[in-house]
This record gives C-alpha cells, sequence and structure tokens, in this order.
C-alpha cells in the first residue's frame, strides 16, 4: 500500500476508479445507492462493508459511521477530482443529518471550487393498490419501477448543488411520492 496505513482516510478508493460516490438518506435511498445509483458508496467500500448491517448499541453506532464518513468524503476529496458525487434522497430524509453536519462540510470546498459535481437524486419508493385489503401499500425499501427519469429505477432528475439542492431534492422526492399515493388511491374507486 505504498506505506499508507490502512486506516487512511483514501484507503478505501486505492486502487479504484469509480466515476460516481453515493451518499444516500433514507429509504430507498440507501438501495439505489448501493445498487446501480453509483459505483461506490460508503457501505459497498472496502471499509465500509465491514459495518454495514451490523446495529452498535448506544452512541458508538453514530460516532463509528460518523469517522467512517469522515474518512469516506476525504477519500473523495483527495482522489476523485472530476466526479461526479451522487446524493441519494428518500421522501421524509431529514434535512438535518450525517450528510448536512460531517460528510458535506468535508466535501463543500472542493465542490465550490468545482473539482466535484454534486447532484442529489430524489428517490421514490414502489407505490400501489391492494385490492385484497383495499388500501395503498407503500414499500420503502422499494424503489419504483414506475420512476425512472436518470436511467435509475427509482429515480427523478437530479437535482444540482450542496444543502439547498438536496432540500430540493427531499421537496421533489415527498411530492413524486405523493402522486403516486394520489394514483394508487384512484384505482380504488
Amino acid at each position: 500500500m505504498d506505506g499508507y496505513p490502512v486506516c487512511a482516510p483514501y484507503a478505501c478508493l486505492r486502487g479504484l476508479s469509480p466515476r460516481h460516490f453515493a451518499f444516500w438518506s433514507g429509504q430507498p435511498a440507501k438501495q439505489i445507492a448501493k445498487g446501480a445509483g453509483a459505483d461506490l458508496a460508503l457501505e459497498s467500500s472496502a471499509l465500509g462493508g465491514l459495518f454495514d448491517g451490523i446495529n452498535v448499541a448506544g452512541d458508538w453506532d453514530i460516532q463509528m459511521w460518523a469517522a467512517l464518513s469522515t474518512f469516506y468524503a476525504q477519500a473523495i476529496v483527495k482522489y476523485a477530482r472530476g466526479k461526479e458525487v451522487r446524493v441519494f434522497v428518500a421522501p421524509g430524509a431529514p434535512k438535518d443529518n450525517i450528510y448536512t453536519n460531517i460528510e458535506f462540510p468535508v466535501l463543500k470546498e472542493a465542490f465550490e471550487r468545482g473539482d466535484l459535481l454534486i447532484n442529489n437524486y430524489p428517490c421514490v419508493p414502489k407505490v400501489s393498490w391492494n385490492p385484497d385489503k383495499g388500501e395503498v401499500e407503500i414499500f420503502a425499501d422499494t424503489p419504483s419501477p414506475a420512476i425512472n427519469e436518470t436511467g435509475i429505477q427509482g429515480t427523478l432528475n437530479p437535482i444540482p448543488g450542496g444543502i439547498a439542492g438536496r432540500s430540493s431534492a427531499i421537496d421533489a422526492a415527498d411530492a413524486a411520492k405523493q402522486a403516486q399515493v394520489d394514483a394508487a388511491s384512484g384505482g380504488s374507486e
């Protein structure tokens, strides 16, 4: 490893050549980010993959993911000049979270210099009418097969920018989910 410590912030990218890097908030954004949405998300990196799905009790879980998130964002800044950072957000995603408080501040200077392109992708879950139950069902973990504006199932066209773009993408995801609920409810009549 060229004498670099294994836990160096950029270790998760060394030897890889991803074109797109992902961050996510909520479901189905996580599935999209880890799947077809990007070449690399923290949870699919060598370091993050070791901890994905592990529920560490108490504050340790937040502290561990905050540290991993910082390392991942630093690696992107160091090795991903000219690449796209894709921020996938689900309906109802918190507008104040680990991305806004930990990850974006690391990316911000490189983004403002134009070294990174940040696009915020509104993600929409599958919504359908269940005639047996007589109600609309929302499959939060499943990207909507009816939404595919970007070539990535379950995503609307991206909104460029930093925190303001992310906030607008959450609003768009909320509106698209509600439109699907309204359309599915219309099938009940």
